[in-house]
């Protein structure tokens, strides 16, 4: 956890001028994640790593490991 929003962080830093909006929305998210609380994460993995076209398996993993 703690070395995703290390990464995210970092990644924005470097690079944000240069991203749309969009990501650098999503990368303040990544890099949050490791403040928020239990519940805080999951929503963040929710709104920003779930998606239909990944299954239901792998969508309940990220969930499990945030």
């Amino acid at each position: 956890r703690q070395s995703t929003g290390a990464q995210a962080g970092a990644f924005l830093d470097r690079f944000g001028a240069r991203l749309p909006d969009a990501d650098v929305n999503v990368l303040r998210e990544l890099a949050s994640i490791p403040r928020k609380g239990f519940l805080g994460r999951k929503l963040a993995v929710l709104r920003h790593h779930a998606r239909s076209g990944r299954g239901i398996v792998r969508n309940l993993a990220l969930l499990l490991r945030a």
